[in-house]
């Protein structure tokens, strides 16, 4: 168990017209993943942070309403995010947390490794513009009035209960421009002090 510290902000990096689900995310993250070593060979399946043989052998086991034997993810055990954002902006919890300061195991997302420990995310549905485009953009672009609405609350009141906690996107961490905005202009629209944005080391 740790402090938590930060507030990692993604995206889905879909399209403004994709319907996004919790499911969808589930089956993304934990859905089977097939491993290859560099040169093409086929190593096995990951699945919930085990290592099968092929997809035969897997557990006859669903992930919103699909056989996990149809799936292709990432193979973990559990999402990247604690929440995620719908377009209509309402919230999706994923994964369960008691709103302490503290990060236990089991409240614990994949989001970016090597902080997960100290940190939770939040994804928002989207962060492709119409021309289904994937880079930085200006907020309005690529969100909603009812997402800016939405998020605003979200982080103010992630604020209000941690006020020593700090805000942050994605591309703070690694070679990626999720959310696909900048988060300390975001933060200067919502009226949110910046004394509250990650400024990486």
């Amino acid at each position: 168990m740790a402090e938590q510290k930060l507030l990692v902000a993604h995206c889905a990096d879909t399209h403004p017209d994709f319907s996004l689900t919790k499911d969808h995310v589930l089956q993304w993250h934990m859905g089977p993943k097939d491993m290859y070593n560099k040169n093409g060979k086929f190593l096995g399946v990951k699945y919930f942070g085990k290592t099968y043989e092929n997809r035969i052998v897997l557990p006859l086991e669903f992930i919103g309403g699909k056989q996990i034997a149809e799936l292709h993810g990432r193979g973990w055990d559990r999402p990247g995010y604690r929440d995620l954002m719908l377009r209509n902006g309402h919230f999706v919890n994923l994964v369960p947390d008691n709103g302490d300061d503290w990060i236990s195991p089991d409240e614990m997302t994949w989001g970016v490794k090597g902080i997960n420990s100290i940190s939770s995310h939040l994804c928002l549905s989207g962060g492709r513009n119409s021309e289904n485009e994937s880079r930085m953009f200006k907020f309005h672009e690529i969100y909603n009035d009812a997402m800016f609405t939405s998020l605003t609350s979200y982080f103010n009141q992630f604020l209000k209960d941690h006020p020593g906690d700090k805000i942050a996107g994605h591309y703070m961490f690694s070679d990626k421009t999720c959310p696909n905005t900048d988060v300390e202009e975001f933060l200067t629209l919502a009226g949110i002090d910046l004394k509250h944005l990650y400024k990486p080391q």
